[in-house]
């Protein structure tokens, strides 16, 4: 029963993106739609979901953050730009996963691309399964710490194999039928600051949703960093929503490494270490890197990452 009603919610909120930023033309009415779109999914999600596991969880919480994302990208944009959308191109833009309004609003176009989108997609999907099976071949824990080993290693073949393949493969199918769409990860190991690493190779979907809900906003009353430092808690505090409340527990860490990304490029701003990182491509390699690995501990939590893999490793 849940579930029907969850989809129900889900049914719905599609339909209401579907027709709301075509009617509405008062930009705060947008904006109030947008809010009230974003809490009913969500907040029917969490409802609905409190006795579920893990993955039921994540279900009830990602897809309709998803939904509230592009609530926010459509309502947000001026009518007129969403009207000229009409209602195929908006279904268009509401199924694929990046938040760009620009790929549909071009003519459809061959576009030889998909084909080594198609490679590389099915390439990173292969590396991903290779690690994941490795995580499940290996021996049975003796200890937890063993077992936690190898759940972080299934975890780092599920992101791969999702955040690089799975999309990349969706991506090339949009681009076989000519639609314009770009990737959501720019090769992020050439980031060479942590600010390019989250404003221009990571996950650009949520980059382009909080920018353009906060810093735009922001920007002219508290200052561009000021307003930098709201996107990261806001980021912060959405993956609490899907990572802390699916594994009921670990709680205020993944808020906390959004808080040291705050850090990190507070420092890259300094005169001294800007010149420092200048010195070598590989030193503002290995900067970035750090910062966003060996933080990842406080944003992937045990409770996490074995209410994920444990079962399916012992």
């Amino acid at each position: 029963m849940r579930v029907l009603w969850l989809i129900g919610v889900l049914s719905s909120t599609g339909l209401a993106l579907l027709s709301l930023p075509q009617l509405l033309r008062d930009a705060q009415q947008r904006r109030w739609a947008a809010w009230f779109l974003a809490l009913f999914a969500i907040g029917n999600g969490l409802w609905l979901s409190q006795p579920w596991q893990i993955w039921g969880r994540i279900f009830a919480t990602w897809i309709p953050s998803y939904l509230a994302f592009k609530g926010w990208r459509l309502l947000y944009s001026p009518h007129a730009q969403i009207k000229q959308l009409g209602f195929w191109r908006s279904l268009g833009f509401i199924l694929w996963l990046g938040m760009e309004l620009e790929p549909w609003e071009l003519p459809r176009q061959p576009d030889l691309a998909w084909r080594k989108n198609l490679l590389i997609g099915a390439l990173w999907l292969g590396l991903g399964l290779a690690i994941g099976l490795l995580a499940w071949w290996l021996p049975a824990p003796n200890t937890d710490l063993w077992l936690l080993w190898r759940c972080w290693l299934a975890l780092v073949g599920l992101v791969i194999g999702l955040f690089f393949g799975v999309t990349r493969l969706y991506l090339a199918l949009w681009q076989a039928f000519g639609w314009q769409v770009q990737p959501l990860f720019l090769q992020p190991i050439y980031a060479r600051s942590v600010s390019e690493w989250w404003g221009k190779r990571w996950n650009l979907a949520v980059h382009t949703v909080l920018s353009l809900v906060f810093w735009q906003p922001l920007k002219p009353i508290i200052g561009w960093r000021w307003a930098a430092a709201v996107v990261f808690i806001a980021s912060g505090l959405l993956h609490e929503l899907l990572l802390s409340y699916p594994a009921a527990g670990g709680w205020g860490w993944p808020l906390g490494y959004f808080v040291v990304q705050i850090g990190a490029t507070s420092l890259e701003r300094l005169r001294s270490v800007r010149a420092w990182l200048r010195q070598s491509d590989r030193r503002q390699a290995s900067w970035t890197l750090s910062w966003i690995i060996i933080p990842a501990p406080l944003l992937f939590r045990p409770e996490l990452i074995l209410g994920l893999f444990a079962e399916h490793l012992t």
